[in-house]
């Protein structure tokens, strides 16, 4: 397991508050590299361009949501590692 400050986690919300609350209590424990995305479709562009360690997922989201996003991660050679 990586260190917290070797992770790269992907935070996926559609609401930027409560992105925000997810991304303080990640730096609370030592995680600095935190990206954000406002839906499933945002996410799957930011994993196709970033190292990502671990994916922090809403489930109900317009566009792509968090169950979608899961199914097209772990169907996907390169991501399903996540």
């Amino acid at each position: 397991m990586l260190a917290p400050e070797f992770l790269n986690v992907l935070c996926v919300d559609d609401q930027a508050s409560m992105r925000s609350i997810v991304r303080t209590m990640l730096r609370g424990w030592g995680i600095r590299q935190v990206k954000e995305a406002g839906d499933g479709l945002e996410g799957l562009k930011i994993l196709t361009k970033e190292d990502i360690s671990v994916i922090i997922t809403d489930w109900n989201m317009p566009k792509v949501n968090g169950m979608k996003l899961f199914k097209a991660v772990t169907k996907n050679p390169t991501l399903n590692k996540i």
